[in-house]
């Protein structure tokens, strides 16, 4: 109310008084800061072109030492041609590390996560094979019928024991297929070589050869042929262990029972000892 009251050349004063009021901030200053900004920038420029100019150098130098013949003489040498290509490897990773760090990335190796797995009707049984194929060890067939009789029991699926042989043998193969192609693309990707860096999984040397695509169907009908008598061979074993499992826990109720008689029969010889005292 009373800057209200005030006449417009009062006004006028205070706000011009107010307009030309000096700044905090110096001039000075702010140049200086952005300038040691700048010079910042420029010497982690600098750096970084330094970092990768070492590791073209020594990527490099690594080919050239996988690529050289070891000589008998090299063989007992305390310097030969593979001390000398992990030497540049440990060099080269020392030199990778520190320039993540200059640019503040990680400097970890990203895996792929393992595929899905949809292979049995029963989403309960998916969820623990998928979740088994994340351990990335390979599974025993007696791994997989647990698994299931696990999953039977727990969810009340109701699978017969026909159905369950054949689910595990189904499961038991999808497992080896889907662990062998992760393997071999894990291999390929980080094996740490330059010799599989040009190596492609979109052209196959068999789409052009007729002879080398007729060798490979072969050998593929005949590891099928062979994994199919390796299962069969574990799933006959699984069934005559659980037959003497049960044979064996049936023996051992029938021993109880008659135990249990026995004892029954000494009571009642005692308790007729008695009567006739």
């Amino acid at each position: 109310m009373m800057a209200t009251n005030r006449c417009p050349e009062v006004l006028e004063v205070l706000g011009s008084s107010s307009e030309d009021a000096p700044s905090t901030e110096t001039p000075g200053v702010s140049s200086l800061n952005a300038t040691a900004l700048r010079e910042r920038r420029q010497r982690k420029k600098l750096r970084l072109k330094k970092l990768e100019k070492r590791l073209e150098i020594l990527d490099r130098q690594i080919k050239k030492c996988a690529e050289a013949e070891l000589s008998l003489d090299e063989m007992n040498s305390g310097y030969s041609t593979y001390i000398k290509e992990d030497l540049l490897k440990r060099k080269f990773i020392k030199t990778w590390q520190e320039l993540c760090e200059l640019q503040h990335v990680s400097d970890s190796i990203v895996i792929e996560d393992r595929e899905g797995y949809e292979g049995t009707p029963y989403p309960e049984v998916n969820r623990r094979v998928q979740r088994l194929l994340r351990l990335d060890e390979f599974p025993d067939y007696l791994d997989i019928v647990q698994l299931l009789e696990r999953c039977n029991s727990k969810h009340s699926l109701r699978i017969g024991t026909e159905e369950k042989g054949q689910l595990a043998r189904k499961v038991f193969k999808d497992v080896g297929k889907i662990m062998k192609r992760s393997r071999h693309r894990d291999f390929v990707h980080h094996f740490g070589s330059h010799l599989t860096d040009t190596f492609s999984t979109a052209s196959d040397p068999a789409e052009q050869d007729e002879a080398l695509l007729k060798t490979l169907q072969e050998s593929l009908r005949e590891g099928e042929k062979k994994m199919q008598a390796v299962v069969e061979e574990f799933a006959v074993r699984q069934e005559k262990l659980q037959e003497t499992s049960g044979q064996q826990s049936l023996e051992g109720d029938s021993c109880s029972a008659n135990e249990e008689e026995d004892e029954e029969d000494e009571e009642e010889g005692k308790e007729g000892d008695g009567r006739f005292v």
